[in-house]
């Protein structure tokens, strides 16, 4: 006899909970509630604050231009790239990393926020500069950091003597 045992979804979510982030990449085919469940933000969140309650903390060591690896107390593996995150990742810099997130930009071009355990990433619009004299247009320095009480990320690009500051909710 065949028996089919269910576990409510709160359970599934205990226990998915519990799993590190590359685990529940590969979970997500399990099943359609599955995968909405972890990709849903109540879990994404849950699943980041328990990682830091549990103190589960992951360095990022980055050697020479495209020599990225993520230390963890456990191991240290190199990250793997294809072809188009390497093209990307060609001539950026690193501004800061917050849960997870790298803020990273090209020189004059581009600012990109990439989430290094899912290999995801995204381009932030460009920040306006019609306020900015022709001789003011690159960037003096950038910041990157999470507003608690908004529940946002946000870049700060500073110009001299002006200050811009993206969202990345609204990007």
């Amino acid at each position: 006899m065949n028996a089919t045992i269910y576990f409510a979804e709160d359970l599934i979510a205990q226990i998915l909970d519990r799993l590190p982030v590359k685990s529940l990449l590969r979970f997500r085919c399990v099943s359609k509630p599955w995968c909405s469940l972890i990709d849903s933000p109540h879990f994404v969140k849950a699943h980041l604050r328990r990682s830091i309650e549990c103190n589960t903390s992951t360095g990022l060591i980055i050697r020479g231009a495209l020599d990225w690896y993520a230390d963890s107390l456990d191991d240290t593996t190199a990250i793997e790239f294809d072809e188009t995150l390497r093209t990307l990742l060609r001539g950026t810099c690193l501004v800061g990393s917050c849960n997870g997130l790298i803020c990273l930009y090209k020189p004059k071009t581009d600012i990109f926020l990439w989430n290094l355990a899912t290999r995801r990433y995204r381009k932030l619009p460009t920040a306006p500069t019609d306020f900015l004299r022709p001789f003011d247009i690159r960037p003096f320095l950038y910041g990157f950091g999470y507003d608690a009480v908004n529940d946002d990320y946000k870049v700060l690009s500073i110009y001299n003597p002006m200050v811009v500051i993206w969202l990345a909710r609204k990007s």
